[in-house]
């Protein structure tokens, strides 16, 4: 299998908003993400973007994986493999900087799956998340 997995450039910015908006009913600007949008990796098939998720670290031992996202018009069969080698890509990238935990949140219950197989935890099936725009 060709796969690229790499940092996320500003050139991948306009293929992340497409995902986005077939995943969710808006989307944030760069700037609300970390690093202006920088923080995370992208994992590409034959050059084809398959999947991206964003990285936030902190000053704790903790980091998050977060806004897990997928090409909606990728349907291969090795799209599950692409998504769980670009999570494990980000797993290491978090371990090599020094991180003990990742810590994540989803409404997905196939993400959650997901990331259970992967050797994440559940540890609470009913959260709620929340936003105040400061604006």
């Amino acid at each position: 299998m060709e796969l690229n997995i790499r940092g996320l450039t500003e050139e991948d910015w306009p293929i992340i908003k497409d995902w986005w908006s077939y995943h969710f009913d808006s989307s944030p600007e760069k700037e609300s993400f970390p690093d202006n949008g920088l923080s995370g990796v992208i994992a590409e098939k034959k050059g084809i973007p398959v999947s991206a998720c964003f990285i936030y670290t902190t000053n704790s031992d903790i980091a998050f994986l977060e806004w897990i996202l997928s090409n909606p018009k990728y349907n291969e069969k090795d799209r599950s493999n692409i998504i769980d080698s670009m999570l494990i890509a980000a797993e290491n990238i978090i371990r090599s900087q020094g991180f003990k935990y990742i810590f994540g949140f989803t409404t997905k219950q196939r993400l959650a799956e997901r990331l259970e197989r992967l050797g994440h935890t559940i540890t609470n099936t009913s959260s709620f998340e929340l936003i105040k725009s400061l604006n």
